[in-house]
């Protein structure tokens, strides 16, 4: 979503607003980078991605894709026009108040409780420093309110209606926009809405919940999938990695530790 922003961002308000950013990929499926030391104690002590980091321009990291976005926004201002700035903040809030965990993960019961095990396994570890160990057992924490909670079928079920919700409002918004034939959603140019809804859309196409994409979106999703500005990001299109055969024996040994701790305490 952050990287789509600044794709789309158009001219800077001013000469001096243009930036420059260095995007740099933090493996959060295979390697857990997340987890290390100086990611949790000098970046995001949530554990979590999009984080923007800036030595003297920003005091101190900034986290959650909505305040990144703003911030570029602020800079490169068709990004939010003035005309659809409500409707656009409103949007996103609306957007962001959906747990992309419970979709995406719901079928896979067994992630919250092996990303505990790897937490717990780092925070035993002999030489581990204390303030390391504070934040291990911060995000594990977190992970027991989000993520365990976020997989139960209610949560679930609730996290569903609140993406058909979201997806109707898009869809009216979509139907009343200026020119039938413009790609984006508030006409010819592309706005933060935009940057933000595209890679909701696919994630739900990623994970097999087509359902919840009515006609006119799916077929504005597809038009938008094609444009260089994604196949940039993603070349593959998608907004999840495909499992190689290491990510599936990953994801089987992972499986695996967690029955055999059930297992152990019982």
């Amino acid at each position: 979503m952050v990287r789509l922003t600044y794709a789309l961002r158009g001219p800077p308000s001013r000469e001096s607003n243009d930036m420059k950013i260095e995007f740099r990929t933090v493996d959060i499926a295979i390697k857990l980078e997340q987890f290390t030391e100086d990611f949790l104690c000098n970046v995001n002590p949530k554990g979590k991605v999009p984080v923007l980091y800036h030595p003297t321009l920003l005091s101190h990291p900034m986290s959650e894709s909505i305040a990144i976005s703003d911030f570029i926004c602020d800079r490169y201002p068709t990004l939010r026009p003035p005309e659809h700035a409500g409707t656009i903040d409103e949007l996103i809030k609306q957007l962001h108040d959906i747990s992309f965990y419970s979709l995406t993960y719901q079928t896979r019961p067994e992630h919250p409780e092996a990303m505990r095990l790897k937490l717990q396994e780092l925070m035993n570890q002999p030489d581990v420093s204390p303030r390391y160990k504070d934040a291990l057992q911060n995000k594990i924490k977190l992970n027991d309110e989000e993520k365990v909670i976020g997989l139960q079928a209610p949560s679930v079920a609730e996290n569903i209606e609140k993406a058909k919700a979201f997806c109707e409002k898009m869809e009216c918004l979509l139907a009343n926009r200026p020119g039938s034939e413009s790609m984006y959603l508030f006409g010819d140019n592309p706005t933060v809405l935009d940057a933000h809804t595209l890679p909701f859309l696919i994630r739900m196409q990623d994970v097999g919940k087509e359902f919840i994409i009515p006609d006119g979106l799916a077929k504005y999703m597809g038009t938008l999938k094609r444009q260089k500005e994604w196949e940039e990001i993603s070349p593959n299109g998608k907004t999840i990695p495909d499992m190689s055969l290491a990510g599936l024996k990953d994801a089987s040994l992972i499986k695996a530790s967690v029955e055999a701790s059930k297992t152990r305490t019982r």
